[in-house]
């Protein structure tokens, strides 16, 4: 046991000293980490950039935090089992408990075909994930429907990026 014991003393005071002669000196790169280096793209973000006026921007995103405030709810409802926060919950990232049709008219023409697509599939796995709770599903099966519901966040965040432009 001692000798393990000095045997790792040892190591640390040798691996101590190393490191205390390396100070004040930078890391040395060798040529092939610095041409690695080099590869590095300014901008590695390559996702569809969707240019939206401020305001679109702010519609989007406040969309975006109810359905990310209404899937804490359902997490919520089904960890406390009670169905009708989920069932709210769904209704609430429809715009169905607050008239979410203010942005009808602000969004004509403004975002993408395929992410309106993206956006209308998601809607609809919430409303399964609302029929499952309705069934009286238990709480694994609608969390799967969720799940499902999720990747469709996912997804669109995965391909597309928000940028603001000027008003037309």
């Amino acid at each position: 046991m001692k000798r393990v014991l000095h045997l790792g003393l040892t190591l640390c005071a040798g691996v101590s000293a190393v490191a205390c002669s390396q100070q004040g000196r930078a890391p040395e790169v060798s040529q092939r980490e610095s041409a690695g280096l080099a590869e590095i793209p300014t901008n590695p973000d390559t996702r569809i950039i969707v240019s939206l006026t401020a305001q679109q921007r702010l519609h989007v995103l406040e969309e975006m935090n109810q359905f990310l405030l209404s899937t804490q709810e359902i997490v919520e409802g089904l960890s406390s089992d009670d169905p009708e926060l989920v069932q709210s919950a769904v209704a609430d990232s429809l715009g169905r408990n607050q008239g979410q049709s203010q942005g009808q008219g602000l969004m004509k023409g403004a975002l993408p075909s395929e992410f309106r697509q993206m956006g209308s599939a998601m809607k609809q796995e919430f409303k399964k994930v609302e029929t499952l709770s309705k069934s009286g599903a238990d709480s694994a099966q609608i969390l799967e429907q969720l799940s499902s519901t999720l990747m469709y966040c996912q997804s669109c965040h995965g391909t597309y990026q928000i940028h603001l432009t000027e008003a037309p």
